[in-house]
């Protein structure tokens, strides 16, 4: 049987000032959706066939939705993230089984408060453009 780990834990950090911070309350993280950046590569002596050149890896973007809190010292700092940056942030992923992505990009948005309805919580939606990530050997 293939070993498996659990979501609950996985931890989304942000370097603030050289100590990697935990963003808090987090409901769901999806991505980073990596893909081969792609070219036609067809010319005039293909027969049949398109001719698909593989490029450059665009690492994609990493989103995160969060239970929105407008006192939470992490959402206060990436609101006033997205408004001020300048360069790259630096970012870590940390799956419940210590495994540690490290990546860097800037935000891309923080769309906050979402989901706001009768019945459920106020929720927020942060998105990370992703420029260079490492993950581990």
């Amino acid at each position: 049987m293939v070993a498996k780990i659990a979501s609950h834990g996985t931890l989304l950090q942000l370097d603030i000032a050289t100590v990697f911070t935990t963003i808090g309350s987090r409901i769901t993280i999806n991505g980073p959706n990596q893909q081969p950046v792609l070219a036609d590569g067809t010319d005039l002596d293909d027969a049949t066939v398109q001719m698909i050149i593989s490029g450059l890896v665009d690492a994609g973007e990493l989103s995160m939705t969060i239970h929105f809190l407008p006192s939470d010292t992490t959402h206060k700092l990436l609101h006033n993230k997205l408004h001020s940056q300048t360069a790259d942030s630096d970012w870590k992923l940390i799956f419940s089984d210590a495994t540690t992505w490290s990546f860097s990009g800037p935000i891309s948005g923080f769309e906050c408060p979402t989901n706001v309805q009768s019945d459920g919580t106020v929720q927020g939606t942060l998105t990370i453009k992703i420029n260079d990530i490492t993950l581990p050997a």
